[in-house]
């Protein structure tokens, strides 16, 4: 559903913004994956949780744009229910 959701985002849309910042639509559903595991996996999805999961994806050496872009992706996935 998530890769759905990805797939069918505008570029102008919030989530079609915040995938270009975060490197494109790859990029986004790679995150969408790894937060779909951790759930899986029993973990959560608080605001705690979901940073955890996109600083696991992007490192230590992400930028802020694309540490905010990996917060507002999975946040809007979980709106969605995509995730």
């Amino acid at each position: 559903m998530a890769h759905a959701s990805i797939n069918n985002a505008q570029g102008n849309s919030p989530l079609g913004e915040a995938m270009t910042a975060f490197g494109g639509a790859d990029a986004a559903k790679n995150l969408a994956d790894k937060f779909s595991e951790h759930l899986a996996g029993g973990g959560g999805s608080s605001p705690a949780d979901i940073k955890g999961v996109v600083n696991s994806v992007v490192g230590d050496n992400a930028d802020r744009d694309q540490e905010r872009a990996g917060l507002d992706i999975l946040n809007a996935l979980k709106q969605e229910g995509g995730v």
